[in-house]
């Protein structure tokens, strides 16, 4: 006989057990200490999973998997990676490289820059690759954050370990390769070290064009006279024409950055006269980056003379960078002499670029202009209230009348309200002449109404009372004028 259940509601069956297996990456090393980590060590399960995938044999698995990881800011996964570069072999050692260079974390630097001195030149390469994407993404924003935020001390860390290796492979013909990528991120970083080897590319014209191309831009951050020297002999006509315009290039980059002798700029102003409307165009520019007084007249020439449109602006504005006690009055001489509207139209806007008042008389004289009447008045009413007074003060202060009548004959087709003011202080004037009072009289009646009683208003508080009280009677005179016209519209209508 069964025995009889005990009273009272049945016992609920006992739960099933159920164990998690937890995911592992055990991995060997080239000693008898291999690496193991589970997939708890790091802030996501999916960290795990892509560092496996970093040894796929699949190169789109493993790729994907870089990418990935190389967003992640995961610490663990940094300190995990910088053992697996240090112990392990193969193909994941190698993604592991990349990765790191991808973090955008100076202490790879640490990891990666030992690499260098691995026998196998495959590695080595994998290695200068990740060093430069790390080092030279970090140093870009360390520049814009005006190197706040990165010691020093870990980019010297791994430019040394560079310098090493660019020595160490310089004079091999076979693995010259290796030297090259590392002078190309120490240009970068304005080492010196690297100039021998990148002057070199860049004057090799059987050199690959994206190698030249790499070691123009890497010299343009080198801020040293002997470098610039280097790449100032490249622009010798001994040399073929695409070697001669990236050396100018270089030049002109490193005048932005205010490194320039007097042999270079001698060597531009050469190259002002060439053939080669490129290589002109590349010195005019850079000629104003050197800021050169010496070479103002070789520029007005080129403003002047040189067919190439491109030149032409480039060498106005060359000098309108210059010593302003010099080099604005050349530009003005120009604009003054010269009957040719595409040079005006040229010094207008190089007068424009440097905020001084003379380019007040010097539009004055644009408005009346039939081809650049249109862009001299735009020009005008652009101009700030500081510079537009200041031109104006000087302008209308002369002590030659006939200068301040043709003064007020041009202010009235600028239809701008800011003159009004000006007009009336000489209209005022007691030492005035009774021709120039006349004349301001009918330039305020030929103006639009709406510009005469805006520019009134201003008047009312200037600081001279003669001039507030000329305003107010004025204004009163046109409301006088204006309630008129509309009592006899309202009769005709």
């Amino acid at each position: 006989m069964l025995p009889l259940p005990p009273p009272g509601p049945a016992p609920k069956p006992l739960p099933i057990k159920t164990v998690e297996t937890q995911k592992t990456l055990a991995i060997e090393t080239k000693d008898d200490d291999d690496l193991s980590f589970d997939e708890n060590e790091f802030e996501s399960p999916k960290t795990l999973d892509l560092l496996i995938d970093l040894d796929s044999d699949d190169f789109n698995t493993r790729n994907k998997a870089i990418n990935e990881l190389s967003k992640n800011k995961d610490e663990a996964l940094f300190n995990a990676l910088v053992k697996v570069v240090a112990k392990s072999e193969g193909v994941l050692r190698q993604s592991s490289i990349k990765v790191l260079g991808g973090l955008n974390n100076i202490q790879a630097a640490y990891s990666l820059a030992p690499l260098l001195k691995e026998e196998d030149t495959e590695l080595v390469l994998d290695a200068i690759d990740a060093l430069e994407n790390l080092l030279l993404t970090i140093n870009e924003r360390n520049e814009l954050e005006l190197k706040k935020n990165i010691d020093s001390k870990h980019l010297d860390f791994a430019s040394q370990a560079l310098i090493e290796c660019l020595k160490k492979y310089e004079n091999t013909d076979e693995h010259y390769y290796l030297s090259l990528s590392a002078a190309l991120i120490l240009g970068h970083l304005g080492k010196t070290e690297a100039s021998e080897i990148l002057v070199g590319c860049l004057g090799n014209s059987s050199e690959k064009m994206r190698n030249r191309k790499q070691a123009k831009d890497a010299l343009s951050n080198i801020k040293d006279i002997q470098t610039l020297e280097k790449v100032a002999v490249l622009l010798s006509d001994k040399y073929p024409m695409r070697t001669r315009e990236y050396a100018g290039e270089v030049v002109n980059n490193l005048a932005k950055l205010g490194v320039a002798n007097t042999s270079t700029t001698d060597a531009l102003v050469t190259c002002l006269k060439d053939y080669d409307n490129r290589l002109r165009r590349i010195a005019s520019e850079a000629l104003g980056n050197v800021k050169d007084v010496r070479t103002i007249d070789n520029l007005v020439e080129a403003l002047e003379k040189d067919n190439d449109p491109t030149v032409s602006t480039n060498a106005a504005f060359a000098i309108s960078k210059m010593d302003k006690v010099q080099g604005i009055p050349a530009l003005y001489k120009v604009f003054s002499t010269n009957n040719n509207s595409r040079i005006k139209y040229n010094v207008l806007e190089a007068l424009t670029s440097t905020n001084h008042h003379i380019i007040v008389p010097a539009l004055l004289v644009a408005i009346k202009d039939f081809s650049l009447g249109h862009e001299a008045k735009e020009r005008f009413q652009s101009l700030s209230n500081e510079v537009l007074n200041k031109g104006l003060n000087k302008l209308l202060e002369d002590s030659n009348p006939k200068n301040r009548f043709y003064a007020i004959v041009s202010l009235s087709q600028t239809n701008d309200s800011r003159v009004i003011p000006h007009i009336v202080r000489r209209m005022v004037h007691p030492d005035e002449e009774l021709q120039i009072r006349r004349l301001g009289e009918e330039v305020l009646r030929s103006l639009p109404g709406d510009i005469v009683k805006e520019g009134l208003e201003k008047c009312k508080s200037d600081s001279n009372e003669m001039v507030q009280s000329y305003a107010k009677e004025y204004l009163v005179e046109i409301k006088i004028k204006d309630t008129k016209k509309e009592e006899v519209t309202e009769g005709t209508a």
